[in-house]
C-alpha cells in the first residue's frame, strides 16, 4: 500500500464518470469540509435495481464495497484514506444478474500539513485490531480526528478555534450521526497569569479565567451542520447517553475560609439543552487538612467519566483524591469508592488502598477496572493495571499489568482499552504513542505520531456508519 506523493490535493465536489460500460454510471464527490467524506450516486440503464454498491480499493476495484441507494441518489461513503489514489466501480443488480461500471480512478486529498505524521509498525499483524480510532489531536492543530489500522487519517474536522483550545474527547452520538469535541480546559488559579489564567482580580467568574477557552462542537459527518457552545465549567472528559444526550465533568466551586475552593460534579445536558447535576464530590467528600490537588488543577481534579447503560451508572476518576468512584445515575447516590484515603477496596495482597498514581482513563468490564496510571515525575513511567474487583470482601486484586519495556511518561491524559480479542489498547497521549499488546503483554502493533504530535482520549470503532 503505498501513498502517491504527487496527489496533495484535488478539485472538491468534482464529479468523476464511472464510463458507459453496460449503460452504468456513476459519480464520486467529497466534501468541502471534510474532504474524505465521499458522496456516490449512479445511473443506469434500468427500471430499478435490487442491490446497488460501490466496489473500490487501492491496488483494485474489488478490495471494499459499500452499500450505495437503490435509486441512485447520492449515498454517504466513510472511510476512504487520505493522500491516495483509488479505483473503483458501481455494480448493481437485478433478477439475479449484476451489471457493473468501467473501472474509474478518484483522489483523497492530503491531510492538512501541519497535521503530524504517522508511522505503524505491526509485531503481529494475524493478531493485531482492524479498527478505527476516534481521538483528538492535543497539539496545534488540536483537532477531531479519525485514523484506521494503518495509522491513516481517515477523517477530520478543524474547527475555526482549532489554535485556541485543547481537544481532549472526540465522541459520537447514540445514532451514530453526529460527531462531538470537547475541550480539556486546565485553568491556573484565580489571580495567577499562565494558561488560561487572567492575572486578574480573583474573581472567579471572570470570563479570562474559567471557561473562556471552552468549546463543546457538534457537527454531523461531512461537516455540513456545526455548532459551537461554550458550556460553563466544563472540562477533560463527556459521555454521549442513549438518549441523544450527554453527561460531562464540570466544575464545582465551594467558599471555604474566604476563598472559593474548585471541586467537581457530574451534569447531564438533554437533547434539548436542559441540565441537570447529577452528583458532586462535595456531596460525598470534605476537604481535609492538607488539601489535595496541585496548583492550577482544582481540589479534586476530575480528569475522565465513563458511563455503563447496563448498569445505569457512572464511573468518575479524580486525580486529586487518587480515586475512581461509582455513582448510581438515576439516584446521584455514591455506591463505592476504589482508591485513596477512603477506599471501599483494598489491595488484596498488600491491604494499601494506594492503588494508582495519578490515573486517568480506566475501562470497567464486569468485576475488572482496567486502569491507566500515569505515575509522576518521580516514576517517570506510565503502566496499566487491571484489577478484579470484589465488592463484598473489599478487596482489589491485581490480575494483569503492562508497562513498555522502555518507559514512556505521559504526564497527563492517557487511555486504556479492552479488545474484544482480549488485547489492550493504550494511548501515551503526551507522548503521541498508542501499543495494541496482548495478554501475555506482549507488543503486537504500535502507532506514533512524529515529533510534536499528541494525542487525546481514545474510542475504537468497529466500523463508520
Amino acid at each position: 500500500m503505498t501513498r502517491n506523493p504527487l496527489i496533495t490535493t484535488m478539485t472538491l465536489g468534482f464529479a468523476l464518470s464511472a464510463g458507459c460500460a453496460p449503460g452504468v454510471q456513476g459519480d464520486v464527490s467529497f466534501s468541502e469540509v471534510v474532504p474524505t467524506v465521499g458522496s456516490v450516486s449512479w445511473s443506469a440503464d434500468v427500471n430499478e435495481a435490487d442491490a446497488a454498491w460501490l466496489s473500490y480499493g487501492l491496488n483494485s476495484a474489488d478490495e471494499h464495497t459499500a452499500p450505495l441507494s437503490l435509486d441512485g441518489s447520492a449515498t454517504r461513503v466513510l472511510g476512504f484514506k487520505a493522500g491516495y489514489r483509488y479505483q473503483g466501480k458501481v455494480v448493481i443488480e437485478q433478477d439475479g444478474s449484476q451489471t457493473e461500471s468501467d473501472v474509474f480512478e478518484f483522489d483523497t486529498e492530503a491531510p492538512p500539513p501541519d497535521f503530524p505524521g504517522t508511522s505503524v509498525q505491526f509485531y503481529d499483524k494475524t493478531n493485531a485490531h482492524d479498527k478505527f480510532l476516534l481521538t483528538t489531536l492535543f497539539a496545534s492543530p488540536t483537532v477531531p480526528v479519525i485514523l484506521d489500522a494503518d495509522g491513516d487519517y481517515v477523517w477530520w474536522y478543524v474547527p475555526e478555534n482549532a489554535d485556541e483550545v485543547n481537544y481532549s474527547r472526540a465522541a459520537l452520538s447514540a445514532d451514530n450521526e453526529t460527531l462531538y469535541a470537547w475541550t480539556l480546559n486546565i485553568q491556573t488559579p484565580s489571580g495567577n497569569d499562565g494558561p488560561g489564567g487572567g492575572g486578574g482580580d480573583g474573581d472567579m467568574n471572570d470570563e479570562t479565567l474559567f471557561g473562556a477557552d471552552h468549546a463543546f462542537v457538534s457537527m454531523n459527518w461531512d461537516g455540513s451542520e456545526v455548532t459551537v457552545e461554550k458550556i460553563d465549567d466544563g472540562h477533560h472528559d463527556m459521555v454521549t447517553l442513549p438518549d441523544g444526550g450527554i453527561a460531562y465533568l464540570a466544575r464545582d466551586f465551594l467558599p471555604v475560609d474566604l476563598i472559593e475552593l474548585e471541586g467537581d460534579r457530574i451534569i447531564e445536558r438533554s437533547p434539548d439543552g436542559n441540565t441537570r447535576e447529577v452528583w458532586s464530590v462535595w456531596d460525598d467528600f470534605a476537604r481535609n487538612e492538607d488539601g489535595a490537588g496541585t496548583a492550577g488543577t482544582g481540589w479534586s481534579h476530575a480528569n475522565a467519566l465513563d458511563y455503563d447503560e447496563e448498569e445505569d451508572a457512572y464511573y468518575f476518576s479524580s486525580l486529586g483524591l487518587g480515586m475512581i468512584v461509582k455513582i448510581d445515575r438515576p439516584t446521584g447516590t455514591l455506591e463505592w469508592v476504589l482508591g485513596g484515603e477512603e477506599s471501599d477496596f483494598v489491595d488484596a495482597s498488600s491491604g494499601t488502598t494506594d492503588l494508582f498514581l495519578h490515573q486517568h482513563q480506566f475501562e470497567r468490564n464486569g468485576d475488572r477496572m482496567v486502569v491507566f496510571d500515569n505515575g509522576d515525575a518521580v516514576r517517570a513511567a506510565n503502566r496499566v493495571l487491571e484489577f478484579e474487583l470484589d465488592e463484598q470482601a473489599g478487596t482489589a486484586t491485581q490480575v494483569w499489568s503492562y508497562q513498555p519495556e522502555v518507559d514512556i511518561y505521559s504526564f497527563s491524559l492517557g487511555d486504556v482499552a479492552r479488545l474484544e480479542n482480549g488485547n489492550t489498547l493504550i494511548t501515551f497521549s503526551n507522548q503521541g504513542q498508542i501499543n495494541e499488546v496482548d495478554p501475555a503483554g506482549e507488543l503486537v502493533w504500535q502507532l506514533n505520531f512524529d515529533l510534536g504530535g499528541a494525542v487525546g482520549y481514545l474510542t475504537p470503532l468497529d466500523d463508520l456508519p
